[in-house]
Parts: structure tokens; C-alpha cells; sequence
């Protein structure tokens, strides 16, 4: 209360109790329990100073296995392990390349995947099914190079370049910026799976490519230049009926822009292909940064039917829409 934070951690004894001193008084406390052996709950148990709490801990199922080089053998040391996307639990390889992880449990690891982080690898994932014993052999992956240039040629220091694989329960991504001439070295990457290619700067156009499947030995591969061109921008309002405005309804912007000269990015990639608002209390919504195509504007307010319209961008620098 008051914008106060207590954080306080201790260990139970040999009989599972832990006692907080000192507490002040009237004010409501959250407490959670973790064991290396058992799996987290969900949520945190509310208290108050004097109260007291009991938090019951499952078994959770327990994996071990090795990560491996897979054209080598060799161990990969000091590799994270861990469940889904934010590696919780997580725990990580010694020299040998072996790791036990710990407590999982069903329902509560919605995903049901263990993923594995290693330098030189793209992120490597794989189900979880009656198996305890799960190895991993990691492929190296490519790097993708390039320069991100404006109409006039110059370099564009600062864009946001993302690049994005996402092909059966796998994610194979890579992000970063611009140095100050333009260029991008990013990975490594899976050469097992398609990429999409996502750039975006201030005051151009958001600009997609692709990048195909490589199943030969690991490389650097070389885009070239990624031409952004001047950014459109689309802005309007939605209305009701009667011509008042309605406030917090989403807005999705459906298109992309290719990039001259690249492949198209996969269709089965949806990463960068729309965007979304919420409109203001005005009932307004504006999309900047964008790239001469035809998009579609989707707009959806909770209990009524979606309404689409088409948005050509191509010979346009601008749009309003109501």
C-alpha cells in the first residue's frame, strides 16, 4: 500500500515451516513457494501480518539428456534448458553437455515444450511426450547480412530489422538495429525452416522479404540492399450509426510492402503482415510507416459483426477514413 514494496525470501526448516518477522500490519501480502524438485503453483497465496498460510507443491516430472554439436559430437557446455519460451524452470548444461531440469508439471506447462539457447545455434525446441530422456542435437545456424537503404541511397541508421522463422512448434528469430551506415548482421538462424524479414524505421514505409531454406553447410548469407521507401500513413475514425465516436475498438491493418528485388516472405510466416489500434476517446486510429500496397482495414467491436474496406496505397501518400 502506499507504493511500499516488501520482498522477502527465506528457506523452510526440516519440518517445512518459514516464518516472516515484522510485517506491517494491515496490508496484503502475497507469498509463493519454489522447490527445485517440484513444480511452481500458479499465482501467489494472499495474506495478512498474523495470518498464516499453507502452499501444498506437486512432483513434477523430471527430464535429463545431453546437447550436443550434431555434426560434430562434440558437448555444448553452458547451454540453457528450459520450459517454453521463457526457459521457466531453467537450468543449464555442464561440460559434458548434460542437464536435468525439474519440475514440470501437466496443465500448468501449457506449451509442453522444452527449449534449449546456445551461442552459435539458433533456439532448438521439441515436445514433450512420455519420454524423460531428450537429447538435442544442434544444427549451427546461418547469419543474414545487409544494408537497409532510403530512396535516395543513403544508408538508414537505426532500423529495426527482425527476422522471423515459425515451422512446427519451432521459432527460429533474430532482431536488430541498424549501425550508422545502414547495415545489419544478425542470427544465427535455422536453415531448416523459411524467414520472414521484418524492416522498419521512422518515416518509411514498413518493408517485408523473405528468406528461403538453406540445407547446406552454415554460412553468412548476403541481402543486399532492403530499399524503404517514403512512409504513407492511413488515419481515421469509427463512428456508430449516429455519428458518435467510438472509443476502444480495435483496428487491424491487414498488407505489407515487398522488398524490390528479394523474395516475397513465407505466407505461412504471419509475422509483420498487419498491424493493430485501439481507437482514442475521439474515435480516432492512425497508422504511419507504411509501404505503397493494398491493405485491408478490418474494424470489430465486441458483440457486432467485423467490417472490412479495402485501402490502396499504391498511388496514394495519405488516406483518411470514416
Amino acid at each position: 500500500d502506499g507504493g511500499a514494496r516488501i520482498d522477502r525470501e527465506q528457506r523452510t526448516g526440516h519440518e517445512g515451516f518459514a516464518i516472516f518477522d515484522d510485517l506491517p500490519a494491515g496490508v496484503t501480502l502475497s507469498v509463493a513457494a519454489t522447490h527445485p524438485e517440484y513444480g511452481t503453483p500458479l499465482g501467489a497465496a494472499e495474506l495478512r501480518a498474523g495470518d498464516e498460510v499453507e502452499i501444498a507443491l506437486h512432483e513434477g516430472r523430471c527430464f535429463e539428456g545431453r546437447v550436443f554439436d550434431a555434426q560434430t559430437g562434440a558437448p555444448v557446455a553452458d547451454a540453457r534448458v528450459g520450459m517454453n519460451w521463457l526457459l521457466r524452470p531453467e537450468t543449464r548444461t555442464d561440460a559434458a553437455g548434460r542437464y536435468r531440469l525439474n519440475g514440470w508439471i501437466a496443465g500448468r506447462n501449457v506449451f509442453h515444450a522444452i527449449d534449449v539457447i546456445a551461442p552459435g545455434y539458433p533456439r532448438t525446441s521439441t515436445r514433450i511426450t512420455n519420454d524423460t530422456v531428450i537429447d538435442f542435437a544442434l544444427q549451427r545456424g546461418d547469419f543474414v547480412t545487409g544494408r537497409v537503404v532510403a530512396p535516395d541511397g543513403a544508408g538508414i541508421a537505426g532500423a529495426r530489422v527482425a527476422v522471423v522463422g515459425d515451422e512446427d512448434w519451432s521459432l527460429s528469430t533474430a532482431y536488430g538495429r541498424t549501425d550508422p551506415n545502414g547495415r545489419f548482421h544478425l542470427g544465427p538462424l535455422s536453415r531448416s525452416m523459411p524467414h520472414a524479414v521484418v524492416v522498419t524505421a521512422p518515416g518509411y514505409g514498413r518493408t517485408l522479404a523473405g528468406i528461403r531454406p538453406r540445407p547446406v553447410e552454415p554460412g553468412t548469407l548476403e541481402l543486399g540492399d532492403i530499399l524503404l521507401p517514403s512512409g504513407l500513413e492511413v488515419e481515421g475514425r469509427v463512428e456508430d450509426v449516429f455519428g458518435r465516436p467510438l472509443a476502444r475498438v480495435e483496428v487491424v491493418l491487414q498488407g505489407w510492402h515487398p522488398a524490390p528485388g528479394l523474395p516475397e516472405p513465407p505466407r505461412d510466416v504471419p509475422y509483420g503482415r498487419e498491424e493493430k489500434r485501439l481507437t482514442d476517446d475521439l474515435g480516432r486510429f492512425r497508422f504511419p510507416d507504411l509501404g505503397p500496397a493494398r491493405y485491408t482495414l478490418r474494424v470489430q467491436r465486441r458483440g457486432d459483426a467485423a467490417v472490412e474496406c479495402p485501402v490502396d496505397m499504391v498511388d496514394r501518400d495519405a488516406q483518411d477514413l470514416v
